[in-house]
């Protein structure tokens, strides 16, 4: 097997998958993500509460973080501020 090292190791990089926002003017069918502006369920995270989960990832070891933002989410005023 070509993807298995030397030593017939799988290795692999910590990481985390980090969604800023779940905010998206698309209406994709598969999608069990995205919420509506006016769903209470939908959120931008904040400044301090991104820095945290940063915080904790370097506490891990985490090497790769995965940032999503939704998309067009700034279509919307108080999301683009």
């Amino acid at each position: 097997m070509k993807w298995l090292n030397k030593k017939r190791e799988i290795t692999y990089s910590k990481n985390i998958f980090l969604p800023l926002t779940n905010i998206c003017r698309n209406n994709c069918s598969y999608c069990s993500f995205k919420r509506d502006i006016t769903s209470p369920y939908a959120y931008l995270m904040k400044k301090n509460e991104i820095i945290n989960i940063l915080n904790q990832c370097k506490y891990y070891n985490i090497k790769e973080v995965l940032l999503t933002f939704g998309e067009y989410a700034e279509f919307y005023p108080i999301y683009k501020e």
